[in-house]
């Protein structure tokens, strides 16, 4: 008799379950579905839930009292995916529908954006939390160094050094990311998920990780020496605080909050030893993405995108 692997069974299932849900049709036929509830809805169709939480603060500042219905999908592919069934549909199945897409090395992939569409400028909605004025607002609240603008700023001065840095060791990565977008390529490796995958982050500085770019990210056929070169002058026009992947700079920026606080409850202190004794602890647990949402700006257009909205 063969012996049956359940673990293999069980990861086999759960793959497929996760296939089903990201198809457009099963993501199509869940929109019907939830029309049928909320007829008279807005509904908000999200690339995931990290972006639905990020949006809904945007939101909540910009129309205040908006009642909308967040539908997150499983990443950009099947968002747009979804946004082609959706406007190829016969029964006005998009009448009150509407988008929010990460611009991210693609843009919409050839589409036209659309009324009922919005496209961050930036490569993504976290690009847009890592900012100096974020920095300054969890100084003042959950590092309690409000009143204090003479500690704050010299930290302030430091991350942004620090950030450039940051994305200076990434730009090989970006670079690579990029060409395999604009190209199609399909990758060998998965595309990084840890920060120390992208860069090696201290407080006061930035180092390269242990592999090169060219082993982080791998395509299944290496471009020619010519055709690199030919999108090295286009990536380079990028602004990489705006244009390079979002995710690995809300990465560095958690991880460099993170030594910010160890530096704080340590008795030698590099930067909090002006503070008065005793110090209150640094509240890690509101430093969350809800917490970067609401002490980042809104992108440009939501605003104008929103009040559309009816």
């Amino acid at each position: 008799m063969t012996e049956i692997n359940v673990e293999r069974v069980e990861s086999t299932y759960i793959d497929e379950l996760k296939s089903s849900r990201a198809n457009p049709s099963v993501l199509k036929i869940g929109l019907i579905s939830l029309r049928s509830m909320i007829p008279n809805t807005p509904i908000f169709v999200f690339e995931g839930n990290d972006d639905k939480i990020v949006y809904f603060t945007w939101i909540s500042r910009l129309r205040p009292g908006l009642k909308y219905e967040p539908f997150p999908c499983s990443g950009k592919r099947q968002t747009l995916q979804l946004r082609r069934a959706v406007e190829a549909d016969m029964n006005n199945l998009g009448e009150n529908v509407f988008f929010f897409i990460d611009r991210d090395f693609d843009d919409l992939q050839g589409h036209p954006c659309g009324d009922a569409t919005y496209m961050t400028e930036f490569y993504s909605i976290e690009n847009y939390l890592v900012t100096e004025n974020a920095l300054r607002e969890f100084l003042k609240n959950e590092f309690h160094c409000h009143s204090r603008p003479d500690i704050r700023d010299p930290i302030v001065i430091i991350f942004s050094g620090v950030y450039d840095r940051f994305l200076a060791v990434s730009k090989d990565v970006n670079f690579r990311l990029f060409v395999g977008k604009r190209l199609g390529l399909k990758l060998k490796t998965h595309v990084p998920d840890r920060i120390q995958d992208v860069a090696l982050v201290g407080l006061s500085e930035v180092t390269p990780p242990t592999k090169n770019a060219t082993e982080i990210v791998q395509f299944e056929t290496e471009p020619s020496v010519e055709v690199l070169a030919s999108m090295r002058e286009e990536f380079e026009m990028l602004v990489p605080a705006e244009r390079y992947r979002g995710k690995f700079a809300y990465w560095f920026f958690e991880r460099w909050l993170s030594l910010l606080a160890d530096d704080y409850s340590n008795d030698n202190t590099a930067h909090f030893g002006a503070l008065t004794p005793p110090k209150a602890k640094v509240r890690r647990s509101e430093i969350v993405l809800t917490s970067f949402a609401a002490k980042s700006d809104a992108p440009n257009g939501l605003a104008e995108f929103l009040a559309k909205v009816q």
